[in-house]
């Protein structure tokens, strides 16, 4: 009869410890990891790509970096605009007007566009498409930023 081989046990202490154990476990496996978070810092940290969702719709996605330091989507531009930027606390954060749509009842055309600073009445007369960029990206927007 022989021994079992003792079991290890993982402590985890806070989320650093969890990112860094699934970065660990990613490079050494060579594994895809999914991440569903609301956290962008996190996603800075973790993700190579990106994919930024409002009302149950990809609005953009992307490799994270293009993404995150040059949103096209007015949504993802709203969402870095609402988050704090270390060392500047004098900066006023820029929330969200509006409140999102109900999911059973979405309007007709872009979801956001009754939050959005750029809507027109061409973003609420039909579906917007997802509409690949050219360099990787999509965006799901008829006035995309620069």
């Amino acid at each position: 009869m022989g021994t079992a081989a003792p079991k290890k046990i993982l402590i985890v202490e806070d989320e650093k410890e969890i990112l860094d154990l699934v970065k660990q476990l990613r490079d050494r496996l060579g594994m895809a990891v999914l991440w569903i978070t609301h956290d962008l810092g996190v996603v800075a940290k973790l993700c190579d790509r990106v994919v930024i969702m409002y009302a149950g719709e990809v609005m953009e996605q992307g490799d994270v970096y293009s993404v995150l330091k040059h949103p096209r989507h007015p949504y993802t531009r709203r969402l870095i605009d609402a988050l704090p930027k270390l060392g500047r606390p004098e900066q006023r954060l820029m929330p969200i007007e509006g409140r999102p749509p109900d999911p059973a009842n979405l309007p007709l055309g872009c979801s956001f566009a009754p939050r959005c600073y750029k809507a027109r009445p061409e973003c609420t007369e039909r579906a917007v498409p997802l509409a690949e960029t050219g360099d990787g990206r999509a965006v799901r927007c008829l006035f995309p930023e620069d």
